[in-house]
């Protein structure tokens, strides 16, 4: 609860010589209709996550798992077993 506040400070960016966050994968799931993940935003994730993998979710804004709660299921499953 103390670092509560903190949730909203976000990760910041990555200076030119970063050496990035790497060892295992990371995903990112955006709906096509939201604005909180703007493409300008995918060089710096790359700097901190090289290996980073962007998912859209057609038809979905922000709250992607309300909006289409199965195609982010079926996304991540895709994900983790390769279907």
């Amino acid at each position: 609860m103390k670092n509560l506040p903190r949730l909203s400070e976000g990760i910041p960016r990555p200076s030119g010589d970063s050496s990035g966050i790497t060892g295992f994968p990371v995903v990112f799931l955006k709906g096509e209709r939201s604005e909180y993940l703007p493409d300008d935003d995918l060089p710096d994730i790359r700097k901190l996550f090289p290996a980073a993998e962007l998912v859209k979710v057609s038809d979905a804004g922000h709250w992607i798992h309300a909006d289409r709660p199965d195609a982010v299921a079926g996304a991540l499953l895709s994900l983790r077993y390769g279907n």
